[in-house]
């Protein structure tokens, strides 16, 4: 389990792209970001894209999790994000939770 904000999120769930209709949410961690300042230009960027927005940024933890159309290709955050300054890599969707391998 992690914390994006005052929010609880089950860590099976980060990591893994999926989809809801033709809606996709990718999860990112993002490293340098130290404020709500640095929450805020990453989420200008982002929400910049077209059919793309933040679902959730934390600078606590480093986790973005963005939601798509389907449309723009999900190495575009990376492409807005790191000019920034900031080091952006997308959580593979098979990652799995180390304490479920090999089950």
């Amino acid at each position: 389990t992690v914390y994006l904000g005052n929010r609880r999120v089950d860590i099976k769930q980060i990591g893994r792209a999926h989809t809801a209709g033709d809606t996709v949410i990718q999860v990112y961690q993002v490293d340098g970001m130290h404020c709500g300042g640095c929450e805020r230009s990453i989420t200008a960027a982002v929400d910049g894209l077209d059919g793309m927005r933040v679902l959730e940024l934390s600078h606590t933890n480093g986790v973005l999790k963005v939601e798509s159309d389907g449309r723009t290709d999900p190495s575009a955050v990376t492409a807005a994000v790191t000019p920034l300054g900031y080091q952006v890599s997308a959580v593979p969707a098979e990652a799995e939770d180390p304490d479920e391998a090999g089950e």
